[in-house]
């Protein structure tokens, strides 16, 4: 969905002061049932015109709208990626990172650097996968070597659980995306508002 707004008041462009949104700049934020995207095609002391483009995300429509027997998966299962696995070689790691990237996400290591003591004593209990201790060992080794690179990979944050303790008092807090913008409110607020009354 499209929308314009154009002025011919001199000096035209004060039509930035009005909407918070500069001229030369091209914004793009979050709002409530998509991406909204504001720029300006003419910009001239004379005319000046200003454009929110919606891009609608079908999705964030029925998302939260379903009672609990209509729950569509649980909302698409869960659309917060997470990959739980030793990864203990970077060769491993560099497709998520990469992934990540793709995505303009940034990407979160949470690191269980644990004694083997611990480690052995846990895969005791698994007796669906059984395998020889010097696999535990290997996978110690590599850990080591990989905990000082893990932010030159292109990790943006590492989190180091050393004890059963600290992991059993853990608790992951989900943080908005730095392009998720639904908190901040602007004149296009209003036009928005507008918009959806006139397609009522």
């Amino acid at each position: 969905m499209l929308l314009t707004i154009t002025t011919t008041h001199q000096p035209a462009t004060d039509l930035g002061y009005l909407l918070h949104k500069h001229p030369n700049k091209c914004q793009t934020f979050w709002v409530s049932v998509g991406k909204a995207h504001v720029f300006y095609p003419e910009a001239t002391t004379e005319r000046c015109t200003a454009a929110l483009l919606l891009d609608i995300d079908p999705i964030e429509l029925v998302r939260g709208k379903l009672s609990a027997k209509d729950s569509l998966l649980e909302q698409y299962v869960n659309y917060r990626p997470y990959v739980a696995s030793s990864n203990v070689q970077p060769e491993s790691r560099k497709p998520l990172i990469n992934l990540a990237k793709q995505f303009h996400c940034f990407a979160a290591a949470i690191v269980f650097d644990l004694p083997e003591s611990i480690c052995h004593e846990r895969n005791k209990q698994r007796p669906d996968r059984q395998f020889g201790s010097h696999v535990v060992k290997n996978h110690a080794r590599s850990l080591k070597r990989s905990l000082k690179n893990l932010k030159r990979e292109g990790f943006r944050f590492i989190y180091k659980l050393s004890s059963v303790e600290e992991i059993e008092a853990v608790e992951v807090a989900i943080q908005p995306m730095w392009t998720n913008r639904k908190h901040e409110r602007g004149a296009f607020d209003i036009l928005l508002s507008m918009v959806k009354l006139q397609e009522k």
